[in-house]
């Protein structure tokens, strides 16, 4: 009992001293988010859509800008964008039938999109 205070502050003492420990880089799934909230099987609905494109974005695969809310086109959703700065940006589309998105060069199937992995720092 006598030694129990003294060797409780060592073992804080040394704990404070310990460096943090870093945080590793990790990488970010988009089927999380795209998972059971869109099925292509039934074609692409509003709610998918925007769903697609936010995920679009988040992913990095292109510099389009944050997405507004789609509205159908023929046969496409388009969303568009605004810039970091507020401008507006390139539009994303969305296949109404397959949920392919694209932006610029970037084009990405709904698969592709689901198996997307962004690292971050």
């Amino acid at each position: 009992m006598r030694y129990a205070l003294p060797a409780l502050l060592f073992v804080l003492a040394a704990a404070a001293c310990a460096p943090l420990p870093r945080p590793e880089p990790y990488t970010q799934s988009y089927d999380m988010w795209l998972g059971r909230s869109v099925d292509a099987g039934d074609g692409i609905d509003k709610d998918e859509a925007s769903i697609i494109a936010y995920a679009f974005y988040a992913s990095g695969a292109s510099d389009c800008g944050s997405p507004l809310e789609p509205r159908l086109t023929d046969d496409d959703w388009i969303s568009n964008t605004l810039t970091d700065s507020g401008k507006p940006g390139d539009p994303i589309y969305i296949d109404a039938k397959t949920g392919e998105v694209s932006c610029g060069d970037a084009v990405l199937s709904l698969d592709e999109l689901r198996r997307f992995e962004r690292k971050t720092d």
